[in-house]
């Protein structure tokens, strides 16, 4: 797919309709940053997928350091609202350079750098996703190029929060959820969905669009293959979704495995999920009543937990995890919700500095 005449008609069309001009996005910008080198249009105009109430998201790169913290002014520009974000370009190239080497690292090193990011860079996340498919006033796309960094990294995140909610929903079909396991396994299609399309270069982290983007990438742009990965996606929402109201079949639980085992061939993560062994500290635990212990998170958040002796964790496949009894789902559950346990690449020593 050609993005950039993708993004660039996108932008064109959507100020078309508003009654815009790039040259009236520059003034506005310029009105707040006089030393604004580029100015750009991003978020949904760009994707073809703003509508009625969207705002207008504008980011500029200046020479100074005028990030702070990132935050937007609010404008109103001929009753239309619009969002500037400034950011000094010294910070914008350190965020590239650091995404192009974050993405030749192994899956799990990806995902603690897409954890860490927002702490470590003035350019968070959601503006670096923004800032590669955003279109300058004079209409380049000057940070494309980064597109592939961005889809390497952003893919696997989204697939890791794939993995793990499959991992809930088997576990909560297992203690009895029926329709919290439907739940879990609407997230997983929703994930997965969004980790195909980042990784064929469309990455727009926000949930909301999710399914319209992949209808259109499916139906209108061709993106996707009509392949076994995409077909057993989408069965999965269309079974997962309704079933959020009477509760998930043991015959769609069967499907999400499944999908999990082919999903990990497609992405070619298999060996690096096999070494993924969770366990709970359990001398982070204290007795607290007859059978519950009391356990304090490193976020000072307290939760009870009954007192069980089970066996570790050998494996975190969700077909794996369908295996355990229906005690040993229950308390892996709820530890997990606790965030005593993970079934994340980016945590795998949750309960480190955890204590009783």
């Amino acid at each position: 797919m050609d993005f950039r005449a993708f993004y660039s008609g996108n932008a064109r069309q959507f100020l078309a309709t508003r009654q815009l001009a790039f040259a009236e996005l520059e003034e506005v910008v310029k009105r707040q940053y006089a030393d604004a080198q580029l100015a750009l249009i991003s978020s949904s105009p760009v994707h073809g997928i703003a509508n009625a109430a969207s705002d207008i998201d504008l980011i500029c790169v200046t020479d100074g350091r005028q990030s702070d913290q990132s935050m937007a002014s609010q404008i109103y520009h001929n009753e239309h609202h619009m969002e500037v974000v400034a950011f000094a370009r010294e910070e914008v190239d350190n965020a590239f350079s650091q995404l192009a080497t974050d993405a030749h690292k192994t899956t799990a090193q990806k995902l603690v750098a897409f954890k860490q990011w927002d702490k470590q860079q003035a350019v968070s996340r959601k503006y670096l996703e923004r800032l590669v498919c955003a279109v300058s006033t004079d209409q380049s796309l000057p940070y494309l190029d980064s597109q592939k960094d961005l889809s390497s990294i952003w893919s696997a995140a989204a697939f890791d929060d794939f993995r793990q909610s499959a991992c809930f929903s088997v576990l909560a079909w297992r203690s009895g959820e029926y329709r919290a396991a439907a739940a879990y396994a609407c997230n997983a299609a929703l994930f997965l969905m969004n980790a195909t399309l980042a990784s064929h270069g469309w990455v727009n982290s926000n949930r909301k669009w999710t399914l319209l983007r992949w209808e259109r990438a499916l139906n209108r742009y061709g993106m996707l293959a009509d392949d076994g990965l995409a077909r057993a996606i989408g069965q999965l929402w269309q079974r997962a979704y309704p079933a959020c109201g009477n509760g998930l079949q043991g015959a769609d639980l069967m499907r999400l495995c499944e999908l999990t085992q082919l999903a990990e061939q497609t992405f070619a993560c298999e060996a690096a999920y096999a070494e993924l062994l969770p366990g709970i500290e359990r001398s982070a635990a204290s007795r607290f009543l007859p059978g519950v212990d009391f356990v304090l998170t490193d976020n000072q958040q307290a939760t009870l937990l009954t007192h069980l002796d089970v066996p570790e964790l050998r494996s975190t496949r969700p077909i794996d995890l369908a295996e355990q009894s229906r005690e040993e789902a229950a308390y892996f559950l709820r530890a997990a919700r606790a965030g005593l346990v993970s079934f994340s690449l980016k945590d795998q020593h949750p309960m480190q500095g955890a204590h009783a």
